[in-house]
């Protein structure tokens, strides 16, 4: 008797347990300031590590800019966007969202502006640790 509450006590958990990781999960925006992603941000955001269903936030003002994620780490160092997936296009006044996935759990995320130059010598592009689960 007792284990068969037990187990049934581990199912609920199980299936409540992507709701209460939701239940949990908070916006954090990427760099500093009213419109934080911009030039340098790579340089002058230390950014927490994020855990998933976790949002990460991306916002822009008149410049424009996009947001990609990068397929590596590599890619990230070279500002190569073969592969990589596309967050938001480029545009002025813009605003990106990113939902950190399970799938993306004790990884780290690589993203970064693909307007030319703004990766690489505009250090637009940031490194995020997401938390095993």
């Amino acid at each position: 008797m007792a284990s068969a509450r037990a187990v049934t006590l581990l199912c609920a958990l199980a299936l409540l347990a992507p709701f209460l990781l939701q239940a949990q999960a908070k916006a954090v925006i990427v760099g500093y300031g009213p419109l934080p992603w911009s030039f340098y941000v790579f340089q002058s955001w230390r950014q927490p590590v994020v855990k998933p269903g976790d949002v990460l936030v991306f916002k822009w003002g008149f410049w424009p800019h996009g947001l990609r994620k990068l397929a590596s780490g590599t890619a990230f160092d070279n500002c190569d966007f073969s592969g990589s997936t596309k967050i938001a296009p480029i545009r002025f006044f813009g605003y990106a969202r990113y939902k950190v996935q399970a799938a993306d759990a004790a990884t780290a995320l690589f993203f970064a502006c693909p307007v030319p130059s703004h990766c690489g010598p505009g250090g637009m592009k940031v490194q995020v640790n997401v938390t095993p689960l």
